[in-house]
């Protein structure tokens, strides 16, 4: 006998807002602003350098990595592939202090509009998205 699993996929539809935007997370142990500050678009090499910016709120030092950002093409639907920025995101904030990094994406095909997505975390459905481009 075969015992056979089905997940459920669901996918989630996220407001998208315009670069600039900031929006706050709060949970026990967390309490921060994020925002996409800045977001060219390169065409010479179909590529993205997104800056994010996050401010700490909470009364504790606040370890920031490389936040869980993945960037979409809106006119193929195709994840866009990060590679190393020069200016990476490991920061550590103390309360009321701000911190900024990149992260970058490029595509093989040509890129007008994107779709950038914040995941807090894989266990929270706190989602942020932004558009960049046309």
């Amino acid at each position: 006998m075969i015992n056979t699993i089905f997940f459920a996929i669901v996918m989630m539809q996220v407001a998208l807002y315009p670069v600039g935007t900031f929006f706050r997370y709060e949970s026990t142990g967390y309490v921060y602003e994020m925002g996409l500050t800045d977001a060219p678009i390169f065409e010479e090499n179909n590529s993205i350098v997104a800056t994010f910016q996050v401010t700490n709120y909470h009364k504790d030092k606040l370890f920031v990595g490389e936040p869980n950002v993945e960037a979409y093409n809106l006119d193929t639907g195709k994840t866009l592939d990060k590679f190393s920025c020069l200016s990476g995101f490991q920061v550590v904030l103390n309360q009321n202090q701000t911190g900024s990094g990149q992260v970058c994406w490029i595509s093989s095909t040509k890129i007008n509009r994107i779709k950038v997505i914040y995941y807090h975390s894989a266990f929270s459905g706190e989602t942020f998205g932004w558009i960049v481009g046309e």
